[in-house]
């Protein structure tokens, strides 16, 4: 069975956008999983600081408006289950540990944390059915290290794949952001298997909290001009307020719903993107509304996107991340393989404040405006012939900078 959907995944793959491992990781790495890394390294010692780990990236959703195949929602999941196997290691790493456990230890990253939305009927299947088999070799992975088999079937719990229009449909009925009332209590995390003679932990009042959630993914690019019909209807819907939207990139479209989404909330983005997204027009024509109410929260400079289609021809992308603004956090900038913590990174993907330039038909300068450049108009009197040129620049040599062929 597995290994059918093995097969049907790699043929899905051909002529297909099929993104590379490394590339999702610039991703999504410095994202969320560079946190959760430096946490566990952090607490490696700490038994009641690793089950609390434990606990937050059983919680974590992740979730792709754009997820094809599910290669970002894939290469997300069994990152999580690694950091997971990782704790479980630390946590209940001795024979005697274990024992006490009596068959009870088991994954808790559960793939109804993991949310998409697809246009294109197939590769919606096939993300379905790809999640499932990285369940299956984490798994068998679990069971390798641990001893202990999970069964896959029956099937326990599902992937959120939704197959639609994401410019249609509502982001919040697909992957709930809503706020909700939580507190913690003095003693171990709940759900914890074991108790350990580690101090209790402390008593915090409740308060109202997000669920940590984050956008991933890449989107379509399209430009203005190669943008179909049912395309340029969707970007009818999701600009329907803006005076001029016309020339944007069809990538555009998640940006302005991703911002809408993780507006006000703990939830953060991170896109792959075309980078003319933050150049020229464009950068007036979207990023007012953008800044708004998000900030960037880190960006890869331009570089060569390349996957492993068939025939796929390699782009020039940024990857760009976006999040509520907060001026107590550092952003960072990515180019090549440094890493700049920087302030604040303005829409050219600088650091600087949040300057735009925009477009203007008066000038500035307080000078006369130039209506014409050079243009021999006014009935041909302002062309020369050669004897005219000739006469002119002898009797008059200083006009000799002013003739043009």
């Amino acid at each position: 069975m597995f290994q059918s959907i093995v097969d049907e995944v790699q043929r899905s793959s051909h002529g297909q956008h099929y993104t590379s491992v490394p590339n999702i990781m610039k991703t999504i790495e410095p994202l969320f999983l560079d946190e959760l890394r430096e946490e566990f390294d952090k607490y490696y010692d700490n038994t009641q600081r690793l089950e609390r780990l434990w606990n937050r990236i059983s919680k974590i959703k992740i979730f792709d408006p754009a997820c094809g195949s599910g290669n970002f929602l894939i290469i997300a999941y069994k990152e999580l289950r690694k950091i997971e196997h990782a704790i479980i290691e630390r946590l209940y790493g001795d024979e005697h540990k274990r024992q006490q456990l009596a068959g009870k230890l088991e994954s808790r990253i559960k793939l109804d944390n993991f949310y998409g939305i697809e246009i294109d009927d197939f590769p919606h299947e096939i993300a379905i059915l790809s999640l499932y088999l990285a369940k299956h070799q984490m798994n068998i992975d679990f069971e390798k290290q641990f001893g202990r088999e999970i069964k896959l079937i029956p099937l326990k719990d599902n992937a959120n794949i939704i197959h639609g229009d994401s410019t249609i449909l509502d982001w919040k009925d697909v992957c709930p952001n809503l706020p909700h009332k939580s507190g913690v209590k003095t003693g171990p995390e709940q759900g914890a298997l074991i108790d350990f003679d580690d101090e209790p932990l402390e008593l915090e009042l409740e308060q109202e909290s997000w669920d940590e959630i984050y956008l991933i993914g890449n989107p379509p690019y399209l430009g203005s001009s190669l943008q179909d019909q049912t395309q340029k209807a969707g970007m009818a819907r999701v600009f329907k307020n803006f005076g001029n939207y016309k020339n944007l990139d069809f990538i555009a479209a998640w940006l302005k719903l991703g911002a809408d989404y993780i507006k006000g909330t703990n939830a953060k983005l991170a896109f792959v993107s075309t980078k003319s997204i933050c150049q020229g027009e464009q950068v007036e024509l979207i990023w007012p509304y953008l800044l708004h109410d998000t900030e960037i929260g880190f960006v890869h400079k331009p570089f060569r996107w390349t996957n492993n289609a068939v025939g796929a021809a390699a782009v020039v992308c940024i990857i760009l991340s976006l999040r509520s603004p907060n001026s107590k956090r550092a952003a960072y900038i990515y180019d090549q393989n440094i890493r700049q913590e920087v302030q604040n990174i303005s829409p050219y993907l600088i650091e600087s404040k949040n300057v735009i330039v925009k477009s203007r038909r008066t000038q500035i300068s307080g000078l006369s405006a130039m209506v014409y450049g050079n243009k021999p108009v006014d009935g041909g009197h302002l062309f020369l012939t050669l004897d005219e040129k000739n006469f002119l620049t002898d009797t008059f040599p200083e006009t000799v900078p002013y003739i043009k062929k």
